[in-house]
This record gives structure tokens, C-alpha cells and sequence, in this order.
């Protein structure tokens, strides 16, 4: 195994070679039938962290994530 390939983890699709975001879609796929047909909650988010963050006001931000509800482990997840 090269030292580039071991900075990834098995769950970065992105940018590694024989992977593509059907696999993480088919993974989505899974996990939500797993958790729906047991009737616990499901959540999903997706982002998109190139350039996510550049020129945006952090406090701004923050403030109105919790304004709308946003709060504890989600909120310092972010």
C-alpha cells in the first residue's frame, strides 16, 4: 500500500481510484432501509467542504444555525 492511500479512509470515495459516489449512494441506500425498517431515526447530511467555509462571517454563521434550532453535538459537529 502507498503512504498516500493511507490517509484515506474506506469511507472517502473521492478522488481514489475504482471508487465513485454511486458507492456512497448505494451505502445511503442500506443504512436507510437497515434504520427504517427497524423504525429508528435516520439522518443524513451531505457536505460539500471545498471552499465551504472561504469569505463566510464564522460568528454570523453560528448564530443563525442555532436561531434555527441547531444546537449541542450537531452544532460543535459543524
Amino acid at each position: 500500500m502507498n503512504r498516500k492511500s493511507t490517509c484515506l479512509q474506506e469511507e472517502q470515495v473521492g478522488f481514489r481510484k475504482g471508487y465513485s459516489t454511486i458507492d456512497q449512494i448505494f451505502n445511503l441506500f442500506i443504512m436507510s432501509h437497515k434504520y427504517l425498517y427497524k423504525k429508528d431515526g435516520f439522518y443524513a447530511g451531505f457536505i460539500d467542504f471545498s471552499h465551504a467555509f472561504d469569505g463566510i462571517r464564522h460568528n454570523l454563521l453560528f448564530h443563525q444555525l442555532m436561531k434555527s434550532g441547531i444546537h449541542g453535538q450537531i452544532l460543535r459537529l459543524i
